[in-house]
């Protein structure tokens, strides 16, 4: 691996995929430019341009004397109580852990619960889109809007404009950079969700057994499939299906391998709702969840949620 592009794309894809199972977070010590360069076999400076170019991306932080980092998230300001919101984030999560819808959590909180808080999802492949709305729908009973970016980060007019309406804007770590962009654009704090470190963990403990086929609707996730895992342990155990090249999920299974499918994969065939494990198991880490949970709480309190019920929710509406 001797050129900085080699290099730079090589560092991405490995950084965001340890962000997005939460093997390290903003603000965390990556290894060295030194042990990089080593570890690639690349010579130091190339390595140091990639990181420097990582840098201008927003995704890492190289200090002088110091190391190289992942770049920290600024928290929005807000003008009500850190200890008020955190109080009621709290009280949130409690019942996200027992799989509460946050409407139903007493009395107390009905009018939290009543009022719409409006969240732009960000991401650009069919099965992530499908899998996280589905959490902030069902869980956060957010009143999500769909927001389609291209791999590359971009956005057209449309979904500037949807994300500048939001109350919030939530996307995963694959688009952190475009998204805090366009969050910024549009004056909409942003929430980076993470993976729920249970669910990445059980299938390290799958692939660790077995290769795997895993079913997904849309082919550019099966890109992101191969960039995530071509720089982690399990190269070379999942393959990957389009759920178009199945008449039903049982197919997959012939194959001889275990099966798992996106959320969208599996409405495509009809199969139980659920994204790659079932549940209690969850896409969204409970830190995000409480990251969420304690924004809703700041946007009620504040007061800048509508007042408007929230609608009937439609499961298989994004």
């Amino acid at each position: 691996m001797s050129t900085v592009d080699d290099v730079t794309d090589y560092l991405r894809h490995r950084v965001v995929g340890l962000l997005h199972v939460n093997l390290v977070g903003p603000g965390d010590r990556l290894p060295s430019i030194r042990a990089t360069s080593e570890l690639l076999d690349a010579d130091h400076r190339t390595v140091a341009r990639a990181f420097r170019r990582l840098e201008d991306e927003g995704l890492v932080e190289v200090r002088a004397a110091s190391g190289v980092y992942v770049a920290s998230l600024e928290r929005a300001r807000s003008g009500v109580s850190s200890a008020t919101a955190q109080w009621m984030a709290g009280v949130f999560l409690d019942a996200w852990k027992r799989r509460i819808p946050r409407g139903d959590v007493g009395e107390m909180m009905a009018g939290a619960g009543r009022r719409v808080v409006r969240c732009a999802c960000i991401e650009s492949t069919k099965d992530h889109m499908v899998a996280l709305s589905a959490e902030l729908e069902e869980d956060v009973q957010l009143q999500v809007t769909p927001v389609r970016i291209g791999t590359d980060g971009r956005a057209d007019e449309a979904a500037i404009q949807a994300i500048r309406e939001a109350d919030l804007a939530a996307t995963l770590f694959f688009h952190r950079v475009a998204a805090q962009r366009l969050a910024e654009e549009g004056g909409t704090p942003l929430v980076v969700v993470g993976v729920n470190p249970e669910l990445a963990r059980s299938i390290d403990e799958i692939l660790d057994d077995d290769d795997v086929t895993v079913v997904v609707s849309d082919p550019a996730t099966i890109q992101r499939m191969e960039n995530h895992f071509a720089v982690s342990p399990h190269r070379g155990a999942v393959h990957p299906m389009l759920s178009s090249e199945l008449d039903r999920l049982d197919d997959a299974e012939a194959l001889g391998r275990p099966v798992l499918a996106t959320r969208a994969a599996r409405r495509d065939l009809g199969a139980p709702d659920y994204h790659l494990l079932p549940p209690p198991t969850t896409l969204m880490a409970p830190e995000s969840a409480r990251v969420l949970l304690e924004r809703v709480a700041k946007l009620w309190l504040a007061g800048t949620a509508t007042g408007e019920e929230r609608p009937p929710l439609d499961r298989h509406s994004t």
